[in-house]
């Protein structure tokens, strides 16, 4: 190698050796924030398809305007565990608590399907009302 036995000083006063290490630093990671396959020589894995089961009181087509995942996309957990976040808000808003899971089913190509599942429970009612007489 032509820089062996040379200080680091000499070193970093290589042009091409300044240029590989910039370009290295500067280099952005393609897939940062990315879930990969369960084996990771598959790369990345983009959303092709996005369900929500186990809805019966509110109309599927409100729901699904709410997940920020779309087909198409890479999958991003944060991005998930947000869109359970705003689907067991969206439920709370009409008086209603949900149980909202997470489920991924891996494809060929780098493919995953996210599947969220609701599971409802009974509206939520105040106990009574007690009119006091003054």
């Amino acid at each position: 190698m032509f820089l062996s036995g040379r200080t680091p000083r000499a070193f970093l006063q290589c042009p091409a050796a300044v240029i590989l290490i910039v370009v290295l630093l500067v280099r952005p990671c393609p897939s940062e924030g990315a879930v990969f396959h369960p084996e990771e020589r598959l790369g990345p894995c983009k959303v092709a398809d996005l369900r929500i089961t186990g809805v019966q009181s509110l109309p599927i087509e409100q729901l699904m305007l709410i997940p920020r995942l779309q087909r198409g996309t890479l999958y991003d957990a944060k991005k998930a565990n947000q869109d359970m976040k705003w689907i067991m808000d969206y439920y709370g808003y009409t008086g209603r608590a949900v149980d909202v899971r997470l489920r991924l089913s891996y494809r060929g190509n780098g493919r995953v399907i996210v599947t969220y599942e609701v599971a409802e429970k009974a509206p939520a009612c105040v106990g009574g009302v007690i009119r006091i007489q003054p």
